[in-house]
């Protein structure tokens, strides 16, 4: 049998789900030419959705269920906003926990900074409009979103949940989960860097994400598994 990441394997392994070594690490794919950075995408985005260049736009894409920690997101992304008040939240998604977020939203004094977009068919176009993308997970499998973030060259604050860790390899900010003050730290110190050293962690993840998590390398890999 198989599952995405190595973190998960052992997981299964070691809540006796599966015998030792009878389970493989194969991750999922990341179509790399839908995923990419496209200058024409971010400017068009954010002019039709009034982001001028000087705010700072916070991505997070996902169901709005507990095992997203948006709570966790919100809360931070309120201490963050004292120090950084040109800071914008998207939240992609939809789930059965929409009115108590929103409801955090307005009593956090938020509602002009947050806006909750609900599910959308242009996430790819949406990666591009951020200035950082952040997943804020108590608990994850892959984390298929910072992958798709990182290969459209997208800056990423993750949890250290599942194996996202993983996934990241080092090319983004990672923090414990249900930390919200080392989350929005790691928040503000991603979106103060200069655009030189916000460029070599960005090209890099990308790079990551082409020579590990390509579809064609993944399909690949499927395919010498069943040949063998």
């Amino acid at each position: 049998s198989t599952n995405v990441t190595i973190e998960a394997v052992r997981a299964f392994e070691e809540k006796g789900a599966c015998p030792p070594n009878s389970m493989l690490a194969i991750p999922n794919g990341i179509d790399i030419g839908r995923f990419k950075f496209d200058t024409r995408w971010r400017s068009q985005l954010r002019a039709a959705e009034g982001v001028s260049e000087n705010d700072k736009l916070i991505v997070a894409v996902g169901r709005l269920v507990d095992a997203k920690d948006y709570v966790n997101l919100i809360k931070a992304f309120r201490e963050l906003s004292h120090d950084m008040p040109e800071a914008k939240l998207w939240i992609v998604g939809e789930g059965n926990e929409r009115a108590v977020l929103t409801d955090l939203v307005i009593s956090s004094g938020l509602s002009d900074k947050v806006r909750f977009l609900g599910v959308r068919s242009d996430v790819h176009q949406i990666y591009n409009a951020a200035d950082l993308y952040v997943l804020s997970s108590a608990w994850e499998g892959f984390g298929l979103v910072v992958a798709e973030a990182m290969a459209s060259e997208q800056l990423v604050v993750a949890t250290d949940c599942g194996g996202v860790k993983e996934v990241l390899g080092g090319h983004g900010y990672l923090v414990p989960a249900k930390d919200s003050p080392a989350l929005a730290l790691a928040m503000q110190t991603a979106l103060r860097l200069l655009a030189s050293e916000r460029a070599l962690i960005t090209q890099a993840a990308r790079h990551r994400i082409l020579e590990n998590y390509s579809l064609n390398t993944i399909v690949n890999v499927w395919e010498r598994l069943y040949r063998s």
